[in-house]
């Protein structure tokens, strides 16, 4: 869930967060092991999908 609303151009933990219906700390959690997988990246407004994200966001 939290891949596909970063694909969709969300960026924003706290709109992350409630969308998926968890904390905030739990989002970071789950946005680190995500960064740490290549899953996403940092861009200039936030996190970016990679290749390999919208790979297994399918």
């Amino acid at each position: 869930m939290i891949l596909e609303e970063i694909q969709k151009g969300i960026s924003s933990v706290t709109q992350i967060a409630a969308t998926a219906g968890i904390s905030k700390g739990m989002t970071y959690n789950h946005l680190r092991e995500l960064k740490a997988m290549g899953y996403i990246t940092d861009g200039d407004s936030g996190y970016v999908i990679t290749d390999a994200g919208r790979i297994a966001s399918i």
